[in-house]
């Protein structure tokens, strides 16, 4: 299996020559460092990428999650650079000094590329909405995350929405026993199952 880095014709960028060959690269950064190395790569003229991913997470004794952004493939990520900006992207602190040329797959990169990216964007949207609780449909399971019932895995029935409680619960069943029993969650404190 011949495996050459992907080289890509682009325009030139600030100290590139024309014609230069340019190869995608992966990079290992020093973990929760990967976003601060991007940042030094492009300050550079470099282009760099690293896979994202956003969650709402409670921090705290905060009511509401926050939106929290990590890398997908902690450590690694992906930088865009001819032979001569090599030896530049290599003195950057954080950085491994070793970076493995990617190999040649048909596109795979920037297919991936395409689709994490995809996959950030539409789930920062849901959190920017608040739509966490329309992620649930009747049937879908969820993990109890605290309580007397934290671990068990409920099916939703449904979202109760009183006078006197100012935010909505989930209402589902869980089996104890062998019987359902109803129970009401606080949607900060369930999970849903994805199968």
């Amino acid at each position: 299996m011949n495996e050459q880095p992907i080289e890509q014709n682009h325009k030139p960028q600030s100290g590139r020559k024309e014609g230069t060959s340019i190869m995608w690269w992966i990079g290992y950064a020093k973990a929760g460092r990967e976003f601060e190395v991007v940042s030094a790569i492009e300050a550079l003229g470099i282009n760099a990428w690293c896979a994202r991913k956003i969650e709402a997470v409670r921090v705290g004794k905060k009511r509401y999650p926050e939106a929290q952004i990590t890398p997908y493939l902690p450590n690694y990520l992906f930088i865009e650079a001819t032979a001569d900006q090599w030896h530049q992207v290599t003195n950057i602190k954080h950085l491994a000094s070793t970076l493995t040329p990617v190999p040649i797959n048909g596109g795979g990169l920037s297919r991936f590329m395409r689709e994490r990216d995809a996959a950030f964007d539409e789930r920062k949207a849901m959190i920017d909405a608040g739509e966490r609780l329309k992620e649930y449909e009747i049937g879908d399971p969820f993990e109890i995350l605290s309580g007397p019932l934290a671990g068990h895995v409920a099916k939703f029935r449904q979202i109760m929405e009183t006078t006197h409680d100012p935010f909505p619960r989930l209402q589902g069943e869980v089996m104890v026993m062998g019987r359902g029993v109803r129970v009401e969650v606080d949607p900060i404190d369930a999970r849903r199952v994805r199968a």
